[in-house]
């Protein structure tokens, strides 16, 4: 339905759908996280609040696979925060037409949708998005490091104050299984 609807429109606007079509399929920035494809061993450390001191330590696993033929990378997350079963979901695309990466989290204790956008800033794929917890909205920043085809480290930020100043909530390291 998509692709008739858009032909419809380059007909009605005098164009040639065919020459006016995006690519489609895969974005060719997507084999830069086939990779991650597999299962993940994830060692992790988190604080609730940014300003506190000390870390509380967990483990978890992840499960990431392609869908939509290349087109997108899926985890799913499973571990356990403050005693309590911890599951999570993210979807992450490379927009063509943004030029920047996208993802999407859910998760079972928020229950909310963080849409994050980003791009690459050197070595590390930095995104971020705008959360609300207790009714205060924050800026959120995911940023995903040290990348090896079998390992890689991950971060998570928070900003209270409009992205002037980043408190570390969450640091982990995955290890690939074999």
């Amino acid at each position: 339905l998509l692709l008739f609807s858009l032909a419809v429109v380059a007909q009605e606007a005098g164009g040639d759908a065919a020459a006016e079509m995006p690519p489609m399929g895969a974005p060719e920035q997507m084999k830069d996280v086939a990779h991650l494809v597999g299962t993940w061993d994830v060692q992790q450390k988190f604080k609730m609040d940014p300003s506190q001191t000390e870390w509380q330590e967990n483990t978890a696993t992840a499960e990431c696979s392609m869908a939509l033929d290349g087109c997108a990378l899926v985890m799913h997350f499973a571990g356990d925060m403050l005693g309590m079963p911890f599951k999570g979901m993210m979807v992450q695309t490379y927009s063509r037409e943004r030029k920047q990466w996208q993802a999407i989290w859910i998760d079972n204790m928020g229950a909310a949708m963080t849409v994050y956008t980003g791009n690459m800033k050197g070595e590390e794929l930095v995104m971020t998005g705008e959360e609300m917890w207790a009714g205060q909205k924050y800026l959120s920043r995911l940023t995903t490091y040290n990348m090896k085809e079998d390992s890689y480290d991950w971060k998570y930020e928070q900003s209270m104050d409009g992205g002037k100043t980043w408190g570390t909530s969450i640091m982990a390291h995955y290890t690939k299984r074999k």
